[in-house]
């Protein structure tokens, strides 16, 4: 009987487990590239994961695996590439932006994932960059989770600046939620002087506040209780 009751138990805490951290959000993981903050400039690039949109001088996403968009060309006076944006799509957010360009002018680079149902959470974000030529500047914001719409720019929940030569720096920021959300990244890259050549890497990765674990103890409580009172009968 006990080890009946243990195996039970067992599977009701992996499977709670497995709830918490590896639920899918289903839903539009999106890449945008726009020629000012607000993508209400005009000629912006909108391109949906494993989609191919080869307008404006870009590629269309040719990562074919799901939840990962590369995409490269043309674009606002800059040569560059998205070597790899991804979001792993789990309940909480783990999502990258890695990023090489060359030649002047700015872009904003975001990238939008949706269906997130752990909140409230805190963000943690590191950025790295490496920066040549006067005037350079990569800002790596972390934006949205207040709803579940694409492309949701406010609140910022945390912004990350770097100039030439480039470096590394950490920071974080709240989500307030509710639950399901959505978070976006973005990138601005602004090169001013011709030569100049730029690379980084964006990550976010964010972990439940206290008040989420407590649900989550709840939940896995009532696995165990529920267990218990099958055998009583």
């Amino acid at each position: 009987m006990k080890r009946k009751l243990s195996a039970i138990l067992t599977i009701g805490v992996a499977t709670a487990l497995l709830l918490a951290t590896s639920q899918r959000a289903e839903a539009a993981f999106v890449l945008d590239i726009c020629n000012d903050a607000a993508c209400t400039g005009g000629n912006d690039y909108h391109l949906a994961d494993n989609t191919t949109n080869n307008t404006l001088g870009l590629t269309g996403d040719t990562n074919a695996t799901a939840q990962r968009i590369a995409v490269s060309g043309s674009f606002n006076g800059l040569n560059f590439t998205v070597v790899g944006a991804f979001s792993l799509s789990t309940a909480i957010p783990n999502m990258d932006i890695t990023w090489n360009a060359d030649g002047v002018g700015s872009v904003w680079i975001y990238a939008t994932d949706q269906n997130f149902s752990t909140a409230p959470a805190t963000a943690n974000a590191s950025f790295s960059s490496t920066l040549t030529g006067t005037g350079a500047t990569a800002v790596a914001t972390v934006r949205g989770g207040d709803d579940n719409s694409l492309l949701n720019l406010s609140p910022i929940l945390l912004t990350l600046s770097e100039s030439a030569p480039g470096g590394f720096l950490t920071g974080s920021g709240a989500i307030s939620g509710p639950a399901p959300y959505s978070l976006t990244l973005g990138v601005n890259i602004n090169h001013v002087t011709a030569g100049t050549t730029s690379s980084g890497d964006f990550n976010v990765t964010a972990v439940p506040e206290p008040a989420s674990l407590t649900l989550f103890g709840v939940g896995l409580m009532g696995i165990v209780r529920a267990a218990r009172r099958r055998f009583v009968r």
